[in-house]
């Protein structure tokens, strides 16, 4: 049998009477030093940011590759199709899902500006039944929504059929008057004051034009006989487009009482689609700041644009009384123009002017005065729009840079023409709400 004994410990050496020298610097052992990673992430996420990496690099050289030579087969759908094809996987990752998103609403911006011309009749759609939705609630306190939703329209119908004969038909016939206004001012003043000045002017512009047409088609007929079919084919397409155009905005009505019958439903299907997502209350904040926005903006705007060309229109008609007859005759139109042009700025104003400075000019009983009278009504109802009404209308909420505001009329007129400069202010308030939700985010996270 073994006994155990309990073992002393030895005693050091400096103890032991000895001669101790400590050992040298150089020839302790050195203990490595353990590794600290800055990024406290498990192996198995570690790999999956990798794979994503990988994956991005792989695409971006795809893109860049065949990107030129491959245009027609790599249109946006095929590549938002791929893209989202090799990042499923990762849809669960911060990144991967950031990266969904971001290319999902490129997707849509994309679609939009295709499909222009189609989405037209339900972008106005959507735009009535956002301004007309809270004149519905209204109403409901006392009689069906149904029949709200029924009187609304019927409203409706009746103020653009009143503003198509009343305003419209009239407007036109001015318009149609007014450019031979201003050929009569150019064959009877310009021509005259060039030839005095020794430059030599057409005194029928038009005519040389239409002879420069001529000319040009006979020079071109055996070119234009060949291809008669596919003049004929684009000629019915353009037609069958027109007719389109003219069906879809006849349809507006119809896509308006469905949006606002239906609106309810709508927004409890946002509602869960926002709860899902996980930033309910962020989404929520955005479009709060967008509603808030874009109803100050549409609301108000109608109501100053139409308080402008009435009081354009009313000045200059009696300015019209007292002196030019033509004055008085397209009042109107000048009233109108006025209007439109107020909601771009810095440029409205003067787009406003020209037609009433080129009318007192050509007008048979022109004098200086009511050249001066007619510009300083204009320059009075730009001064109380933008001091009372405006402030008073749309509020001081809505607050955007002027020159943000004409940067993005030019911007959208080039891109989907008169439709993006109606939409241009509303998507410069939408842009403005996401980078406002969007920093404070950030804000909050850091």
């Amino acid at each position: 049998m073994t006994t155990l004994l309990p073992t002393t410990p030895s005693p050091p050496p400096e103890a032991s009477g000895k001669d101790y020298t400590p050992p040298s610097r150089s020839s302790q052992v050195e203990m490595p030093v353990p590794i600290c990673y800055p990024l406290n992430m498990d192996e198995a996420r570690l790999k999956g940011l990798v794979l994503l990496i990988l994956t991005l690099v792989v695409l971006s050289s795809v893109l860049i590759a065949f990107g030129l030579s491959l245009r027609e087969v790599l249109n946006p759908v095929v590549l938002y199709l791929s893209g989202l094809y090799l990042l499923l996987p990762y849809r669960r990752t911060e990144l991967g899902g950031r990266l969904i998103v971001l290319m999902t609403a490129l997707l849509a911006v994309w679609g939009i500006y295709k499909l222009k011309g189609t989405l037209a009749p339900f972008i106005v759609g959507l735009g009535l039944a956002y301004i007309f939705d809270p004149v519905v609630v209204k109403l409901e306190r006392y009689i069906p929504r149904a029949a709200g939703i029924a009187l609304v329209m019927l409203a409706l119908v009746i103020f653009v059929l009143g503003v198509a004969f009343f305003v419209a038909f009239p407007a036109v016939k001015q318009l149609i008057g007014f450019s031979e206004l201003v050929y009569r001012f150019y064959t009877e003043r310009v021509v005259p004051y060039l030839s005095r000045a020794g430059v030599e002017a057409e005194e029928n512009p038009l005519r040389r034009a239409l002879d420069a047409i001529v000319v040009d088609f006979k020079s071109k007929a055996p070119q234009i006989a060949a291809s008669v079919g596919g003049y004929a084919f684009k000629l019915f397409s353009n037609v069958a487009s027109a007719l389109l155009s003219i069906l879809g905005f006849v349809v507006v009505p119809v896509i308006t009482f469905y949006l606002l019958s239906e609106i309810k439903a709508l927004r409890g299907l946002a509602s869960r689609a926002i709860d899902r997502s996980g930033r309910g209350g962020l989404i929520r904040e955005f479009l709060r700041d967008v509603d808030e926005s874009l109803s100050q903006f549409l609301r108000g705007q109608l109501a100053v644009s139409s308080l402008v060309a009435l009081l354009s229109a009313f000045g200059l008609f009696i300015i019209g009384l007292l002196g030019p007859s033509d004055l008085r005759n397209y009042a109107l139109l000048i009233g109108i123009i006025a209007g439109i042009a107020n909601m771009i700025p810095f440029v409205g104003a003067i787009l406003g002017m020209i037609p009433a400075v080129l009318i007192c000019l050509t007008s048979p009983g022109y004098r200086w005065y009511f050249l001066v009278a007619a510009i300083g009504w204009l320059m009075l109802v730009q001064f109380v729009e933008g001091n009372f009404i405006s402030p008073k209308l749309m509020g001081r909420r809505l607050n955007i840079n002027p020159v943000l505001i004409l940067v993005a009329v030019f911007i959208g007129s080039d891109l989907i023409g008169p439709m993006g400069v109606l939409l241009a202010i509303p998507g410069v308030c939408v842009v403005r709400a996401g980078f406002r939700t969007l920093f404070k985010a950030v804000k909050a996270e850091g």
